[in-house]
């Protein structure tokens, strides 16, 4: 199945680096159901020498900016203007352990400051609009808002989403944010199949409720929640930056890789053959295993299945854009169309081996038809 996979589904957009050596991009001034997947809490070796618990090699860990000395370029309160206040060890429930403490401190914060730095790169290429309204970011399987509350502090003129299935750690995330003073999001109870009327004929027309959106974003989002989050991104033509997990959870959300989602029941043809998914069903259970690199492996593959599916169906996916982007001089908006870039990136394995992330991005590039007019 892994032979197959690799050659069914190609590398997208050249190397992805490998668990056994990991990079983050340069840092930029910066620094669940349809829930996300349980904390990891057994901490590496790295972890447990660094929280003072015992002692072991570990690879080396790429630099980040020390949390607490990082000043953020926004925050509309003194009780946010570092990240001290923003920390996620100040937002975990009472009561937890001594195991989730220790993952919060040295492997979730390290990936909450990853993912807000590649969605400040994200929204900085992407061309999303500034200054005309504030740029609308959702953060699906949110829960109590580690993530959220640092991008809405930390990201120049946005708003920003969060949808959960869980009340009280929604709840949790208000509290937390006016303790921040943090006006710029909300926490929404809601089903992500809500805001897909495929997926829910009964809220047709749901995915216009939440307006314009620039970027779809969730950390550890389970099994097939990864891909209705970016199937909402290409609804609405928004950018997403989608770490996944789990990969044998939600399977009623696997809208690419389940040939009896309702996404593909639709399609006069289909898009995955008896085999393909076949294979993928046995990749998901080897991407759960402790194999390893066929561990590795497998994830990559399942990733690299969903974006190519993401990026074959987008047609059948996007709503008409709201109002017409911003146009290059004489550019007519007839001679534009959106391309769909994808990729799939990567954090530390030492943060978590959960990390491989679905990134797509929007270009408004000249079409065919408009060049073969040239032509």
């Amino acid at each position: 199945a892994l032979q197959r996979g690799e050659q069914r589904w190609p590398k997208i957009n050249g190397h992805t680096p490998t668990p056994e050596s990991p990079s983050l991009p340069a840092s930029p001034d910066l620094p669940s159901k349809s829930r996300r997947a349980p904390e990891e809490s057994a901490p590496d070796s790295k972890a447990v020498a660094e929280a003072g618990v015992g002692a072991g090699a570990a690879a080396p860990t790429p630099p980040l900016p020390p949390w607490d000395t990082v000043q953020l370029p926004v925050a509309p309160t003194a009780n946010a203007q570092d990240w001290g206040a923003l920390d996620p060890m100040r937002n975990l429930p009472e009561g937890v352990g001594d195991a989730r403490r220790v993952y919060v401190r040295l492997k979730k914060k390290p990936q909450i400051q990853w993912m807000v730095h590649r969605m400040k790169a994200l929204l900085d290429s992407t061309g999303a609009p500034r200054g005309q309204r504030r740029r609308h970011l959702v953060d699906v399987g949110g829960g109590r808002g580690d993530l959220a509350l640092v991008a809405a502090a930390a990201l120049d003129d946005v708003f920003v989403t969060v949808i959960d299935v869980n009340e009280p750690s929604l709840e949790a995330g208000r509290q937390r944010a006016r303790e921040l003073g943090l006006t710029n999001l909300a926490f929404v109870y809601a089903d992500l199949a809500g805001f897909l009327p495929f997926l829910s004929p009964s809220t047709a027309g749901g995915a216009s409720t939440l307006g314009a959106v620039d970027l779809v974003f969730g950390l550890h989002c389970c099994g097939g929640l990864s891909e209705a989050a970016v199937a909402l991104a290409i609804v609405h033509t928004a950018a997403f930056l989608i770490c996944t997990c789990c990969f044998r959870s939600n399977p009623h959300l696997c809208l690419f890789t389940n040939p009896a989602s309702p996404l593909q029941q639709r399609l006069d043809s289909p898009v995955l053959s008896p085999s393909d998914a076949e294979d993928i069903v046995v990749l998901a259970s080897v991407a759960e295993s402790d194999m390893s690199s066929e561990q590795y492996l497998a994830m990559e593959v399942i990733n690299r299945a969903r974006l190519a599916i993401a990026q074959s169906l987008k047609g059948q996916l996007k709503r008409p854009r709201d109002t017409a982007a911003a146009l290059p001089p004489q550019q007519p908006e007839s001679q534009l169309c959106d391309a769909l870039e994808v990729r799939q990136e990567m954090f530390s394995a030492n943060f978590s081996h959960r990390n491989r992330v679905l990134v797509g991005e929007w270009r408004r590039v000249e079409s065919v038809s408009a060049r073969e007019e040239e032509g």
